[in-house]
């Protein structure tokens, strides 16, 4: 085994090596190390674009390594540092075709003048969630509704005249391909299934100055009818439950069910006054709703789960980092006043009654939208609405307890009756 340190320091228009060793061989940039890093799958630039002069290795032609495979890589991530979000500092362990070990690779580099990454995580699940969308029969589409605003939404590459029309609408999150995820595939069976991007979430966008979410339904609507779908079923996960909730309220009545995911909708201004809510100064809220710094993002998630996944409480900031910088800095300041518009001058008794059916489902540790909001809603509806309690989960329970979301989504869209109960949830009566 060689033990040695060094690092390369790399711009667009050079790499320099140091090393506090001799390092015996010098070979083509090209080779090893860039196919390590493409097993990554994270580069933001394509790899003829790349400085192509050197790369060290010790003892070894490159044609003694073996190609690590994309799990051995990730688990060979051994180090990882984040200085100011223009350096990324990260360690990797390769190991010889005859599987004795090599010891560890210490690489820092950094673009600079840019705030680029060489590669990055959050692309790299941007393009499995992409992969995924297309597979499951959906493709991205631009609308522009030529008053400012454009809109990005996913829409069956082939509609089928035999199956019924589904709606999913993101919350506040990063964009719907985060927040549909996998969840897509096992709806496209059954539904010609369309999801859009809010306005300032993914690709869509305005210049005009509207910030409530009627603004936001409207947009929808606006983008259904020039498309001509038809009659849909929605589903809104918290934010997009409000937008949801408001196109099942718009004329003319495009929407035949409704599921609204933990959608605070019944909410009043007052709430925060009378400590409805764990937080209740909208400032402090939208800071942490909004994450622009790695503590705010960690200050999220335990807001939003019951149990946070392990594995977050281990995951180096530069990751976080790299999340907010790739998904959360566009439009950050609209995205605040979003959130402000929903609270503004908000009362119980301007909310329409919407007509269609409509399942309520909560996580009963709801801390964004305490479980009250949910009976509130569900007594304001009357006999018209169900509420499902998930039991042993929090805001972001889609994620949290995806199968049990996604058996009573089931049941309800495609059954039209709701799962037995059972212990993970309850039916509130």
């Amino acid at each position: 085994m060689v033990s040695f340190s060094k690092e390369v320091v790399m711009n667009s228009h050079n790499i320099a090596w140091r090393s506090e060793v001799e390092l015996k061989y010098l070979v083509s940039y090209s080779k090893i190390h860039l196919v390590m890093i493409q097993h990554f799958e994270g580069l933001k630039c394509p790899p003829e674009t790349w400085p192509t002069e050197h790369v060290v290795t010790v003892n070894a032609r490159p044609e003694t390594f073996a190609i690590p495979t994309i799990s051995q890589l990730l688990s060979y991530l051994l180090d990882v540092t984040m200085s100011d979000g223009e350096y990324l500092y990260f360690a990797a362990q390769c190991s010889w075709f005859n599987g004795t070990a090599f010891d560890r690779v210490i690489i820092f580099v950094g673009w600079v003048g840019t705030r680029q990454w060489l590669f990055s995580v959050t692309e790299t699940r941007n393009r499995c969630y992409r992969a995924l969308f297309s597979g499951s029969g959906v493709r991205s589409t631009i609308t522009d509704l030529k008053d400012g605003t454009v809109m990005q939404w996913w829409a069956p590459k082939v509609e089928s005249e035999g199956k019924p029309n589904l709606v999913l609408i993101h919350g506040l999150g990063a964009n719907a391909l985060w927040q549909w995820g996998d969840f897509v595939r096992h709806v496209t069976p059954y539904f010609n299934v369309y999801v859009p991007d809010l306005v300032f979430f993914g690709g869509s966008h305005t210049t005009r100055p509207e910030r409530g979410e009627r603004f936001q339904a409207e947009c929808l609507v606006r983008v259904m009818e020039a498309k001509g779908v038809g009659r849909v079923s929605i589903v809104g996960l918290s934010y997009g439950g409000f937008v949801g909730y408001c196109v099942a309220a718009l004329p003319p009545e495009m929407v035949e069910r409704v599921v609204l995911r933990g959608s605070g909708v019944c909410m009043e201004e007052r709430d925060l006054k009378e400590g409805l809510f764990p937080l209740s100064d909208l400032d402090e809220a939208a800071t942490i709703l909004v994450p622009q710094t790695p503590s705010k993002l960690r200050d999220l998630v335990r807001y939003t789960f019951f149990k946070p996944p392990s594995s977050f409480h281990w995951l180096p900031s530069c990751f976080l980092l790299d999340f907010i910088q790739t998904m959360r800095r566009d439009y950050e300041q609209e995205k605040r006043e979003l959130i402000k518009a929903l609270v503004k001058d908000r009362k119980l008794s301007d909310l329409p009654k919407i007509s269609q059916p409509t399942l309520i489902i909560w996580g009963e540790h709801d801390q964004v939208f305490p479980l009250e909001l949910g009976h509130r809603l569900k007594r304001h509806l009357g006999d018209n609405a169900q509420l499902v309690v998930i039991k042993n989960a929090g805001h972001a329970f889609n994620m949290e307890k995806a199968k049990e979301f996604y058996c009573i989504l089931k049941s309800y869209l495609v059954d039209l009756q709701l799962p037995a109960e059972s212990s993970p949830f309850e039916v509130a009566k």
